[in-house]
Order: structure tokens, then C-alpha cells, then sequence
């Protein structure tokens, strides 16, 4: 088995340790997650919260919940910093493992099918400076995750689950389709920003019209 795939097998382990091995309390928190991960922590909680995004996007106020971590977390990886943390009042937020381990499961075969074709390829886009482009982009995709755009959780959501998972697996062709992703719904959201207003002002002439 390839290098890269043996790294994100261990990203997979990681998934399935977490839905299996409950914490003694119930509960399991983020710098915990960080923490189980070892050095690819900061990537991997990425990868969690862009999961955690997909699995639970339908239920009112999460992605702001879980934009703020993602955003925290690209923020310091696009300035570069080596060890990368978390405020402690929300390294300690804590997550229902119950109600985790059930939504994880839901996603894990995504993580799967993924991994079937992760293998080193332009590995330069998964280290170096590419990570401060990655964290350009994770801040960028955070923020859009965090406003209340109706169907817009999902897109900067994969964009970064993409990301995360390509640095961890070091494939750079996994990391190059998440930041194509981030640039298609940034690029769609500056389209909506310019039409909106213009369709919107067509409407209310419309409206004036009909009312005269």
C-alpha cells in the first residue's frame, strides 16, 4: 500500500476509534479530537468539523457553531504557525458521543470512498506554503459556511473536508479539487452578490408598474 494511503487509512482509524471508543463522561471535546490526532491534529479536526458540517447542516445555528473552530484553525494555518491551537473555552466544548458516534457513522463511507484513490501525487500542495494558500481558503470557506445562505452549508463544506483530507493523505490532487471547489462557490456567491440587487430592484420597478 502506497505511503499516502497508509497515512489516511490511520485518518480512517482515527473516525472509527472515535465512534467506538466513547469518552468515560459522554462527552468529547475538541482539543480532545486535536489531541487523539498527534500532529496532524489541526488537519484532522478540520476534516471532523467539515463532517460534522455535512452531517448536522440541517439543524438551525450548527454551521455558525462550527464555522468559528474552522475559521480559528485556517486563520492560524495561513499565517503559518506550526502548532496550532484553540481558545480554551473552545478547545473545551464539548460534543455529545452518542449523538456524534450516529451522524459519524452516516459519513464514514465517504471517507472510504475517497480513500480508495488517495495515493502521493503533487505532494507539493499538501506542505510548505501550499498549507498558507489551504488556510486562505478554509477562512474564506469558514465565513461563507457561517452566513445564512440557504443550500450554501454544503459546497464550502466538501471544499474543505477535501483540503483537510488531502493534506492528510498527502495527495495534492485531493487538495487541488477542494481549492478548485472554494474558488467555484466564492466566484457564485461575488455572481449572486452582483445579480441579487439588480433582480431585486427589477422586482419592485415591476411591482410599481403593476400598482400604477
Amino acid at each position: 500500500m502506497a505511503e499516502g494511503q497508509d497515512q489516511q487509512g490511520a485518518v480512517s482509524d482515527l473516525l472509527n476509534g472515535l465512534v467506538q471508543t466513547p469518552p468515560p463522561d459522554g462527552k468529547l471535546t475538541l482539543d480532545e479530537l486535536m489531541h487523539r490526532a498527534g500532529h496532524r491534529g489541526p488537519a484532522f479536526l478540520m476534516l471532523f468539523l467539515g463532517l460534522l458540517s455535512m452531517i448536522f447542516s440541517i439543524v438551525p445555528g450548527v454551521s455558525t457553531v462550527i464555522g468559528l473552530p474552522l475559521l480559528l484553525l485556517s486563520a492560524q494555518m495561513a499565517l503559518g504557525r506550526r502548532k496550532m491551537t484553540l481558545p480554551r473555552w473552545l478547545g473545551r466544548r464539548a460534543l455529545d458521543h452518542t449523538t456524534l458516534a450516529q451522524g459519524m457513522m452516516k459519513r464514514l463511507e465517504l471517507v472510504h470512498r475517497v480513500e480508495r484513490i488517495i495515493k502521493p501525487r503533487l505532494t507539493l500542495l499538501t506542505h510548505g506554503v501550499a498549507l498558507n494558500l489551504i488556510g486562505i481558503f478554509g477562512v474564506l470557506c469558514a465565513i461563507v459556511l457561517s452566513l445564512p445562505i440557504p443550500l450554501m452549508n454544503f459546497p464550502p463544506t466538501l471544499a474543505v473536508f477535501l483540503m483537510a483530507l488531502g493534506v492528510l493523505g498527502g495527495d495534492g490532487v485531493i487538495v487541488l479539487a477542494g481549492l478548485i471547489l472554494a474558488i467555484a462557490v466564492l466566484a457564485t456567491l461575488a455572481v449572486l452578490a452582483v445579480l441579487v440587487p439588480d433582480v431585486l430592484a427589477g422586482v419592485w420597478d415591476l411591482l410599481g408598474l403593476a400598482k400604477g
